[in-house]
């Protein structure tokens, strides 16, 4: 944190927090702050993504929804939902495509991989061909993906090139299972220290539930 130091980058538990770090590092007089050193998990992994050089992440709103249930409708007619949509020319539900949605979400963000329940296989297929089409990648294979990349990388990310170490600060108790995943691929290129604290105190409060990830 110190700039006359070895650098070191920061990993802060949410934006307000990095945004008031920053700024009590910058009203003090220890010289200029590099703000590329300090990241939540949010911005850690758009970072990696850009040095892994990922495809682009395509938008997922209102309009790539629309997108993903026209994939899912042709997919339903195509009989790639055999135990989840039998009849093809049955209409293909709006419903079912939020459901999986939500689904899929869920098992990228808590590294779920072993689970292949009804439609989740057709699903994810036509996630992987839309971000063919559409040059990019689904921000619902985002996680897995990153981690796959990360997991066969056999140098350090220039994300963490030229520092001494990384320091977790205090995250919240339900930190994914994907980011956990993500910072023990990142301890294999340097050390990583965990802050578990709670404002002034030395160590976290375990019953209030303040100790950290």
């Amino acid at each position: 944190i110190d700039p006359r130091r070895d650098p070191i980058l920061v990993i802060h538990s949410s934006e307000a927090s990095r945004a008031e770090i920053l700024g009590r590092l910058e009203s003090a007089d220890i010289g200029p702050i590099d703000r590329s050193r300090h990241h939540t998990l949010a911005s850690l992994r758009k970072s990696l993504h850009a040095d892994l050089r990922l495809p682009r992440l395509l938008a997922f709103n209102a309009t790539g929804h629309r997108l993903l249930h026209a994939e899912c409708e042709l997919a339903a007619r195509n009989e790639e939902f055999p135990l989840l949509h039998p009849t093809p020319e049955h209409r293909w539900g709006e419903g079912r495509t939020r459901a999986l949605t939500k689904l899929t979400q869920a098992f990228d963000i808590e590294d779920v991989r072993d689970w292949d329940g009804p439609g989740l296989d057709g699903f994810r297929k036509r996630l992987k061909r839309m971000g063919r089409e559409m040059n990019g990648m689904h921000p619902l294979l985002h996680r897995r993906t990153l981690i796959s990349a990360l997991e066969s990388l056999d140098s350090k990310p220039f994300t963490l090139t030229g520092i001494a170490g990384i320091v977790l600060m205090d995250q919240l108790p339900t930190l994914s299972k994907s980011d956990r995943r993500i910072l023990l691929n990142l301890n294999r290129f340097s050390d990583l220290h965990q802050l578990c604290q709670h404002g002034e105190a030395p160590i976290g409060n375990y019953r209030l539930g303040l100790h950290g990830a």
